[in-house]
């Protein structure tokens, strides 16, 4: 009996991957537009937690995808230095979750080489209670395939992390007038619209699948959706490419 090993099923898929792979992500995307009309205006991007700081690698890169996603929606970048006049301020936080564990089944193919039947009997000849050392030896049997007699179910578990994405898109003329008139701790920002953006699979670095969930939630900026949306999208298709270039 034999089966194909896994260290060859997993050699040909790398010999494939590096011809051209690509990973496939489902993408859970959730939409809420809380005004009606027209929401595009001009922004400054603010992160909303504390591993996103202003200055940052990580952050600028955040920012940089969200400035080419918004620009695609018409939403205009205020410079640094004028921060104030922004009509919005866009709160962004993302997210890596502690691993766990996925399972899955695959079928293995499972081979057998038949047994030779019907070769040619051993000439065995008698003489004086000993065998005649002059007699051929019989040919080999023929060479065999392997036939498939089935398959093997196999499990196995691998590592899987939830991503996230929270994009939150706030009045911030009103913001700032609240906050004059109020104090910051009474002031409560008045919220246009928010998108959250959350894929679960086996790649653990955020940053490098941070194009791909921005790429997803683009169409959402500024709309509202009736329930979560699945979206599933590739690392190469277009248009995470084109937000990835236009991020450098």
């Amino acid at each position: 009996m034999k089966r194909i090993p896994l260290t060859v099923l997993g050699s040909l898929a790398l010999g494939t991957c590096l011809s051209g792979c690509s990973t496939l992500y489902k993408v859970d995307v959730y939409a809420e537009s809380r005004v009606d009309g027209d929401t595009v205006g001009n922004y400054v991007i603010i992160p909303a937690d504390a591993d996103y700081q202003l200055g940052t690698p990580e952050f600028e890169n955040l920012a940089s995808l969200l400035d080419a996603a918004l620009s695609q929606g018409g939403y205009k970048r205020q410079p640094r230095d004028k921060w104030q006049e922004a009509e919005l301020a866009i709160y962004v936080s993302s997210d890596i979750s502690e691993p766990g564990l996925a399972y899955r089944q695959t079928m293995s193919p499972v081979y057998e080489t038949p047994d030779y039947e019907g070769g040619p009997a051993r000439a065995v000849a008698r003489n004086s209670g000993s065998q005649n050392t002059s007699t051929p030896p019989p040919p080999p049997p023929p060479p065999q395939e392997d036939v498939l007699v089935g398959y093997e179910r196999i499990g196995f578990a691998h590592e899987i992390y939830a991503k996230s994405l929270r994009v939150v898109a706030v009045d911030l003329q009103q913001y700032l007038g609240d906050i004059a008139a109020e104090g910051a701790t009474a002031a409560k920002p008045t919220v246009i619209w928010s998108v959250d953006v959350e894929s679960t699979g086996t790649p653990k670095d955020l940053q490098e699948v941070l194009p791909v969930l921005v790429a997803a939630g683009q169409p959402y900026f500024g709309k509202s959706v009736d329930d979560v949306v699945r979206v599933r999208l590739a690392d190469n298709d277009r248009r995470v490419k084109a937000l990835s270039a236009a991020a450098q």
